[in-house]
């Protein structure tokens, strides 16, 4: 059970990385700090993704299932939301 639970946790991981950057870069900021926004993007989803993984870890080690389901629903969360972002966006 443990080896599942550190496997959704890397795909939450990795789909953090790749999906709060795309939405940002696809959204186009405007004006002269918008690489330097991207760039700060990317660097707070790194922390908060490598945080989310070493907290899952912690949680995966505990016995309790509560705290397994906690964590479930918020990977079920992640992923719900990952994917809004990823569906195409409406002709306007």
């Amino acid at each position: 059970m443990e080896i599942l639970f550190d496997i959704g946790a890397v795909i939450v991981f990795l789909l953090l990385i790749i999906t709060v950057p795309r939405a940002v870069w696809n959204e186009k900021p405007q004006g002269p700090g918008s690489r330097v926004l991207f760039g700060f993007v990317i660097l707070m989803v790194i922390i908060f993704a490598t945080v989310s993984l070493s907290t899952a870890a912690g949680l995966i080690a505990t016995s309790s299932s509560l705290s397994h389901v906690v964590l479930l629903a918020v990977w079920v969360l992640v992923a719900i939301l990952a994917r809004v972002a990823w569906s195409p966006k409406p002709i306007r």
